[in-house]
């Protein structure tokens, strides 16, 4: 038996061992001081398997809190940083509906440049350029005030200097030193 077959038994016992909190969506009060700190606690617990780079657990222990504390607490933010985690195991398609679901039903969240510039990055590595283009092309125009801005400006370019001869390219490059002239007019 493998290294990997152990690690797989071992993300599988991990699994069934948590299934049955996630299954049980209780509601926590606000104003309950123990249910604020178990927040606290399962959120610094996926934030720090995030930061160890153990990006298989910080998955768990996000959905874990989104599915306990999801429905009062920062569900947008353990959202975002799920979808960087499933970036970091190179799950892409997974990462781009997690995306998909914080702009879906967190439009006013902070977080939703962000997602849509992760978006735009998802479908550059799955070589889907021009969907890519198109999500970098809508951080431009909705989000110009904010860094995600720039660096999808810096996204198109790369892209399009990819394909000097393609006339959707050579277009969207046009449009986007429209809009990088009206943004400086402001």
């Amino acid at each position: 038996m493998g290294r990997n077959d152990l690690l797989k038994i071992w993300m599988i016992i991990l699994l069934l061992s948590i299934l049955p909190y996630s299954c049980t969506k209780s509601y926590v009060r606000p104003f309950s001081y123990q249910a604020n700190q178990e927040a606290v606690i399962q959120y610094q617990k996926a934030l720090l398997f995030k930061e160890q780079k153990k990006y298989e657990l910080a998955i768990l222990e996000f959905r874990r809190y989104v599915d306990l504390y999801g429905d009062i607490y920062y569900a947008d933010e353990a959202l975002y940083h799920m979808a960087e985690c499933l970036r970091g195991i190179e799950q892409f398609n997974e990462a781009l509906q997690t995306y998909k679901s914080i702009i879906k039903r967190y439009k006013d969240s902070s977080y939703v440049p962000a997602s849509w510039y992760g978006m735009g990055e998802c479908y550059k590595i799955n070589n889907e350029w021009k969907n890519s283009v198109e999500i970098f092309l809508q951080v431009v125009k909705k989000y110009s005030q904010t860094l995600w801005c720039e660096r999808s400006i810096k996204q198109i370019e790369e892209i399009t200097k990819m394909f000097p001869e393609s006339k959707y390219f050579k277009k969207t490059q046009k449009k986007v030193d429209k809009l990088v002239k009206k943004l400086k007019k402001k």
